[in-house]
């Protein structure tokens, strides 16, 4: 899933990419909402809540793997 991800604080959105890509997913990070809108407008973009992509690429996600 290539992910659009706009988070303005340096610590986390350089962690939530690095998460993110870690479980196999294109990332691009921005910091500004005009670059954001700018990088939406392509089409090659998934739409997704950041909490949605967690749960499937989260501990919870891969302990029901398990089961």
């Amino acid at each position: 899933m290539r992910l659009l991800l706009l988070e303005d604080d340096a610590t986390l959105g350089s962690g939530l990419r690095a998460y993110l890509q870690a479980h196999g997913h294109a990332v691009e990070w921005c910091d500004r909402l005009s670059t954001a809108r700018l990088l939406r407008s392509e089409p090659h973009w998934t739409p997704a809540r950041l909490a949605e992509v967690l749960a499937h690429v989260g501990p919870a996600a891969h302990d029901e793997d398990d089961r």
